[in-house]
């Protein structure tokens, strides 16, 4: 029984870290995510709000510790906060809201825990680069001290050198091209940690161990160079390290390399993963836990925004891959897992995806987080990896698995890790192998189950399992494996296992496990009966109602209300539960007449995956069978039944036949019976069968029905009697049994050959419909053995038997077309022609030219011999040879063996070709009597002879160039062709006596000899004229007229006229203006002169004079090198090759003209500035280009007839391509070489030598810090220029417009303040900053300001603060009392619940002004006294006065009747006396008339108690 299975994994680790660690994620738009509970709950309480980076970090327990980021995206700095989610601040008071990172790079901070500490944290930062002109900040270091502030945390000067932080990019340079990348992992060495950055083509590794953090990094040299862009990930074992290069320039979007967790090295052996751009640019990487996968995220593009306004751009692609890192060859590893592609045709992505972090959560799975622009359309979810671990095709990924909440939103990062953190103990059900982490466990009543931990190393391991059924928890087991033997309901419940130990460093670590188990009742699965069901309506199709028929077999007694029965097709469904694929109900059969294995799955409804079982049972169905219709059954009569004609036969066998009626179906499934009647056949298989295995006789002659059913033996009912068959008896042939055959003798010998076929016609009258076959023997005859063959019985040459002299005896068999057969008698009888040898004639004629059949095409052949005669007309003379009144037949044959068979007879002699007999042939005549076919004559008596034809060999055609012989040189006719100059090659060797050749203009005067044609002869058709030829054998009269040849007029070669060679001159010479060329390049002329004319057919020379050109000599070189300067004529000669002609008289002109002048100028020098919002890039963007052409061109040459362009590459110069626009904007920083090209309009010659410099300098490289404060109550401040990069001078301009020249300045007023520096090394460069100085001021406080409330239930001071009477400072307050902190420092002017006495109000300017104090008395009384002397309330005084605030004051006491019993001073205590007499316990009352300083009375009236014990 298969189990699946659930398992939550919890882990605290005591004096280590843990997953817990990273339990609490903060991330994007105030999202949060809470790993303590399984799902994750989703936290609302952050106040992170960033585009990118951020990080968080836990305590062991999984309580939240501190998190990383930005109040909102525009910051930036970053903001540490506490666990009651207020800014930390540092050990100085200062808001810890000033990080140097920003909420714009990609992995902004991470947090790693010092180890052996329980309170010190490292935290580290790495901002986005350089922007709008300030330097990029890149890596820093800072440290928290989680055990102060209450366990807040501050962040601290761990080295107390006076600065919170630790610059790691060791230089600014390197700062500036610091990447926003950063990620840590356990290292090899007890406590320790390595934590990895990226810089150009370095990591960066620094040390992490219990003395705190290295500052000497391990610095590892790749060949590749990583983009500022994009995550860095080490994997959980500290094997691999993977990097996205997001838009890298090298088109290497992410690779992955060896890591070194011993040393911190990253190896140079970086694996490609991905560069094509179809793949996207990779952002988000992760590792599984198991760190066998790696997942990357791509997007197609940069999106800013979703919306039109002016940041739009179409939506883009998002991919997320997986790649197997421990596969032969990782990068073809590479898996699409999922991708938002808005080009797909109804995609659920319309605005695609935009680029997205990766993160290994606590639970093993890999969370994704899928905006969809940078500004907006951020994820209102999460997406999760459920199983990273698993192979490409078995990953699943869940769209939109965690809801972010209302106001939660996933923006482009996640918080990233230590790595290790993550890495899982593993908890295994043995019984199937599967890690069973994070699941639940449902198991079956009856199981039995086995849970073990995976195998941990250290010492002191101790093991305990727990088990709470919900109402009390037990101790169960103190082994690492949990056994659950035969399991029953009381075993539902919560288990938990807790692993102590002591590790290999001596870290004492604690691992908790618990998973929840149900219990359900088991699932048995009983197999039902296979149904077979007969189709009626033969479409073989049937819905089966399963549920109904099948399922009560199958539960056999289980409750329905408590199992399910589903069915499916295979095996493999059923087992998984593949609802998609279960069989509906009613289940039709897919397919006609199928036999299918039909898989039952019962399962518990409240374990469907857990508790269940398969049968299966066979769903088949059949149709009516489809039997064939037999042929008849076909006996030949016999005498078995007493003659062979009367149409019975007893030798019927119907089982012979099963076979045949069966056709395709199977023999083992179906019954074949045969009835003598279809009610029996219809009835069953049982009802007056035929015995078809026994031999059986018709009952009636000639032909009888028989009856056929064919059933299905697994349903009888299933059947078909349709077909029927006829059992026939065929009749023997009718024949004549003795015969003779008569062949005439071709000789004196008495032997002959005879057909033997020709027989058939005497021995049956329907010898046409019936075959024969001829045998040497009556027994063979009989037998069928030892039968001539068809080639004997054509040829069989009789036996001269000496005592049968001329005659012979063969047998033979006429059998009907179905085989029956008798046997008949053949005698062969010789006898002699009848026509004398001296009947001989002779046929002539001349061969023809005519393919071998005598058709006319182009197998025509007038030397084959063959030819067509008529010889019909021996005929009547061969006729008349016999005596008159016989029936003869005369045929002729083409040798002796066709006449003595009487086969292939010339059916023609009118019109008969001596095919096969060339020259010479003889033909055979046969006389044969029409009436018994005897033969009467035969012999070879007529011979035909084929004259040979006269040859005429072919020669070649007549050609001429064309001429002015007529006057016109292109007309194609020329008056001189000699035909009679092929007259001997023509008849080629035969006797010019007896052979005579003639010409002819047309093939029919040819054919007869007519108008033949004079030599020398005129063509009469332009350009070629076909020549027919007649070759006549003046003997024989035979001739030849197939024979032609073509006089060809060939035409003078075209010569076109060019335009001239118009070159610019160059400097091989050492000249690029003296006229003259050395690479004059003739032979481009050459495709203009011969225009259309076939380039390979013709020959083009050059030669400098006409006589040259014309006579073919002295042709000129290419490249040629002018002989006359500036210009100079070519001559021209065109000759084809293939006719011998030619033409010379084209000719055109060689131009040299000068290269234009450009004059070397000077350098250009710009000041960087800031239009690109970068001025210190070493780039501008409004570069005169155009200021240095009057220059290059000098006083000679005009703009208008020349034109400079500015290039940035010599090669570009030359070509002319990528001009550059004016004002231009460099792009290489500081300096670039420009590359002018100057080109006279006219010619088109080009100067391409010239090039000048462009400089763009640096501006003064210094900062000031912004705002400022002045106090106006003094000392003076100053303001001063920090970090200045070079010398400079200064000039400092006032609000009111004052100017001095120092490098800092005194202020004693606010304004906006501006410094400018001017560099000192000639460039002449400046560059001003802004510094907004504002005015603050120490407060002044006095008893105006101050409202008192006392002699209260809450006594209180307030200050007013509403008309800025305290100053124009910002203000906190704070209240002591006998120099003791009763109230620190608040941003609110209240202090109420207080005491009476003398407070000290602090009011401090917080932009450090000063601290104003005002003494402020709060007047109380007590409200009893107990003057017993015990050191507790002995005496009783009015609190909150004395003799400075009241310097006139008196106090007075009564008793209930009003008289004076005490009159004291201030300051001073009664005891309860007077007049030396203790008063008794009572109430009294007192009147305290108080006289501050200003004459003001304040009047205080009370009672009080007095006790005495």
């Amino acid at each position: 029984m298969k189990v699946l299975v659930r398992l939550l994994l919890l882990f605290v680790v005591v004096f280590s870290y843990g997953q817990k660690e990273a339990n609490i994620w903060y991330f994007g738009e105030n999202a949060g995510i809470d790993f303590n509970t399984n799902p994750p709950t989703v936290l609302t309480d952050g106040k992170l709000n960033t585009f990118e980076g951020c990080t968080t970090f836990s305590d062991a327990s999984g309580s939240l510790l501190f998190y990383v980021g930005a109040p909102n995206p525009s910051m930036s700095t970053l903001t540490v906060w506490n666990k009651n989610h207020t800014p930390m601040t540092y050990t100085n008071g200062i808001t810890g809201d000033d990080l140097k990172g920003n909420t714009s790079s990609t992995q902004s901070a991470l947090a790693i825990p010092k180890p052996g500490s329980t309170s010190i944290y490292y935290l580290f930062t790495v901002d986005d680069g350089p922007t709008q002109g300030n330097p990029g900040l890149g890596f820093h270091l800072y440290t928290i001290d989680m055990s102060l502030n209450g366990g807040l945390g501050e962040l601290i000067d761990e080295d107390g050198d006076g600065v919170f932080y630790k610059f790691l990019s060791e230089s600014e340079e390197k700062a500036n091209g610091w990447t926003e990348k950063v990620t840590a992992v356990r290292g090899a060495d007890c406590n320790t940690y390595w934590i990895v950055s990226a810089v150009s083509n370095q990591f960066y590794a620094y040390k992490i161990s219990e003395t705190g953090v290295d500052l000497t990094p391990t610095i590892s040299t790749v060949d590749n160079f990583s983009s500022r862009r994009g995550y860095l990930k080490i994997s959980p074992d500290g094997t691999k390290l993977a990097i996205a290069n997001q838009a890298n320039q090298s088109g290497i979007e992410s690779l992955v390399y060896s890591f070194n967790n011993q040393t911190g090295e990253v190896a140079n052996d970086g694996i490609t993963l991905l560069s094509d751009t179809s793949n996207g640019q990779a952002y988000g990487v992760e590792f599984s836990r198991n760190s066998q996968k790696l997942y990357i995220s791509t997007v197609s593009n940069f999106r800013q925004s979703l919306t039109g306004s002016g940041n739009y751009i179409a939506p883009v692609i998002y991919k997320l891959f997986q790649f197997d890192v421990t596969a032969a060859d990782i990068t073809t590893s590479k898996t699409l897992i999922h991708e938002q592609n808005p080009n797909t045709a109804n995609t659920a992505y319309p605005e695609g995806g935009f680029r997205g972090a990766l993160q290994l959560g606590p639970d093993g799975k890999i969370y994704a987080t899928i905006p969809l622009a940078y500004f907006d359309g951020f994820a209102t979810h999460l997406d999760v990896i459920e199983n990273p671990n698993a192979a490409a095709a078995d990953v699943i990924f869940t769209k939109n698995a965690i809801d972010l909440g209302i106001t939660g939103k996933g923006t482009q990062g996640l918080p990233p890790f230590i790595s290790s953190l993550l890495l899982p103990i593993e908890i295994k059900d043995t019984d199937t192998d599967q890690v069973i982490n994070n699941q639940d466990l449902d198991f079956c009543i009856g199981q039995t189950k086995t849970i073990t931990p995976e195998t941990v190393t250290g010492s002191n391991i101790t093991y305990i399992w727990t088990f709470n059924d919900g109402t009390t928890e037990s101790t169960i087991g103190t082994s690492a494996t949990l056994a659950l033997n035969n399991i029953q309901a009381s075993h539902a419940g919560l288990y938990k296992l807790v692993v102590e130990l002591t590790d290999d460093c001596g870290n004492i670590t604690r691992l908790e496990g618990e998973f929840n188990v149900g219990v359900f009742e088991s699932a048995t699965a009983t197999a039902p009966a296979d149904w077979l069901y007969c189709d009626t309506d033969d479409d073989g199709l049937n819905a089966f109602t399963l549920q109904s028929i099948v399922s009560p077999q199958v539960l056999n007694g289980l409750d329905p209300a408590v199992f399910d029965v589903v069915y499916f097709t295979n095996q493999i469904d059923a087992q998984n539960n593949i609802t998609a694929n279960a069989l509906p109900e009613p289940y039709t059969n897919p397919t006609p007449f199928s036999n299918q294995t039909i898989y039952a799955r019962v399962h518990n409804k409240n374990a469907p995956n857990s508790c269940f079982a398969l049968t299966n049972f066979s769903l088949s169905i059949t149709g009516t069978p489809a039997p064939q219709t037999p042929v008849p059954y076909e006996i030949c009569d016999d005498l078995a039944s007493g003659t062979d004609t009367d149409g019975l036969v007893t030798s019927f066998l119907l089982a012979t036949k099963d076979a045949e009626i069966l056709g395709t179906l199977s023999a083992t499934q179906y019954t074949i019976s045969y009835h003598t009647s279809l009610l029996d056949a219809q009835t069953s298989s049982t009802t007056n069968p035929i015995d078809k295995d026994n031999p059986y006789q018709n009952t009636s002659a000639n032909t009888q029905q028989v009856f056929i059913r064919v059933e299905n033996n697994d349903n009888t009912n299933c059947f078909d009697a349709s077909k029927t068959m006829d059992l026939v008896v065929s009749p023997l042939p009718i024949i004549t049994s003795v015969v003779e055959l008569k062949q005439c003798d071709n000789d004196t010998d008495g032997k002959s050959f005879f057909n033997l076929n020709e027989a058939a016609s005497d021995i049956s009258t329907d010898f046409t419909n019936e075959t024969f076959v001829f045998y040497p023997t009556l027994a063979d005859a009989t037998a069928d053995t030892n039968a001539f063959s068809t080639a004997q019985a054509i040829a069989f040459e009789n036996r001269n038997d000496p005592m049968l002299a001329t005659t012979d005896t063969v047998w033979a068999r006429a059998i009907t077309a179905f085989g029956c057969y008798r046997i008949a008698e053949v005698t062969l009888i010789v006898s002699t022609t009848g026509i004398p040898a001296s009947f001989q004639r002779s046929f002539t004629v001349c061969d023809d030219f005519l393919d071998t059949d005598g058709a006319d095409n182009v197998n025509n052949d007038d030397t084959d011999g063959i030819a067509t005669f008529d010889f019909s007309s021996v005929t009547p003379e061969i006729i008349a040879i016999f005596p008159a009144g016989q029936q003869l037949v005369v045929n002729y044959y083409r040798n002796e063996a066709d006449a003595l068979a009487e086969a292939n007879a010339i059916t023609d002699p009118s019109v008969y070709r001596n095919i096969g007999y060339a020259n010479t042939q003889q033909i055979y005549v046969r006389v044969d009597s029409e009436l018994d076919n005897d033969c009467l004559g035969f012999g070879a008596h007529i011979t035909l002879n084929v004259d040979p034809t006269p040859t005429s060999a072919v020669v070649p055609d007549l050609e001429r160039c064309d001429d002015f012989e007529d006057g016109n040189g292109t007309n194609g006719i020329v008056q001189s062709f000699d035909l009679e100059s092929q007259t001997t090659t023509i008849l080629d060797g035969q006797d010019p006596t007896k052979y005579s050749v003639t010409y002819h203009s047309t093939t029919t005067d040819a054919a007869t000899g007519n108008n033949p044609l004079s030599s020398p002869h005129t063509n009469t058709t332009k350009d070629l004229q076909t020549i027919y030829v007649r070759v006549t054998n003046t003997v024989s009269g035979c001739y030849n007229d197939h024979g032609f040849f073509d006089l060809i007029v060939n035409p003078l070669p075209i010569a076109n006229f060019v335009e001239d060679i118009e070159i610019c001159d160059e400097d091989t010479d050492g000249s690029a203006r003296n006229g003259f060329s050395q690479s004059i390049d003739l032979e481009t002329q050459t495709t203009g002169i011969l225009g259309t004319q076939n380039s390979a057919e013709y020959t083009v020379t050059y030669h400098s004079s006409l006589v040259n050109a014309q006579n073919g000599v002295l042709p000129l070189g290419s490249p040629f090198s002018n002989t006359v300067p500036y210009r100079q004529r070519i001559y021209v000669r065109v000759f084809n090759k293939t006719t011998q002609c030619t033409n010379g008289i084209s000719n055109f002109d060689v131009i040299i003209n000068p290269e234009p002048i450009a004059t070397v100028v000077s350098n250009l020098s710009y000041c960087d500035d800031d239009t690109d919002g970068d001025d210190n890039n070493g780039f501008v963007q409004q570069i005169d280009l155009d200021s240095q052409i009057t220059a290059i061109l000098g006083a000679t040459q005009s703009e208008t007839d020349f034109q400079v362009t500015f290039h940035l590459t010599d090669e570009d110069a030359t070509t002319g391509n990528n001009a550059l626009s004016s004002p231009f904007s460099n792009t290489f920083a500081n300096q670039q070489t420009v590359y002018v090209r100057v080109l006279d309009k006219r010619t088109g010659c080009v100067n391409d030598d010239l090039n000048f410099e462009i400089f763009v300098n640096s501006l003064p490289h210094f900062q000031v810090t912004t705002p400022q404060i002045v106090c106006l109550n003094g000392p003076a401040s100053t303001i001063d220029v920090e970090s200045p990069g070079a010398v400079y001078t200064y000039q400092w301009t006032a609000p009111d417009g004052t100017i001095t020249t120092e490098k800092s300045l005194e202020i004693t007023t606010g304004g906006l303040y501006t410094v400018t520096a001017t560099t000192t090394n000639g460039t002449g460069c400046s560059r001003t900053r802004t510094i907004q100085v504002n005015e603050s001021i120490i407060a002044s406080i006095t008893e105006e300001d101050v409202t008192i409330i006392d002699d209260s239930d809450n006594n209180s001071i307030a200050i007013d603060t509403t008309n800025n009477n305290l100053g124009i400072g910002d203000y906190e307050f704070a209240l002591t009392k006998d120099e003791f902190i009763i109230k620190n420092y608040q941003d609110e002017p209240l202090f109420d619940q207080l005491q009476g006495g003398i407070y000290t109000l602090l009011v401090r300017d917080k932009n450090g002004c000063g601290i104003a104090s005002l003494e402020l008395p709060v007047v109380t009384f007590p409200k009893f006294f107990t003057p017993n002397n015990d050191g507790y309330n002995d005496t009783w005084s009015l609190q909150g006065v004395n003799t400075t605030f009241f310097p006139s004051s008196k106090i007075y006491i009564f008793n209930r009747y009003g008289k004076v019993v005490a009159d004291i001073p201030i300051g001073s205590q009664w005891d309860g006396n007077y007049l030396g007499k203790k008063l008794p316990s009572n109430d009294y009352w007192f009147d305290a008339i108080l006289i501050d300083t200003k004459g003001n009375i304040r009047r205080k009236k009370g009672n009080f108690s007095l006790l005495r014990k």
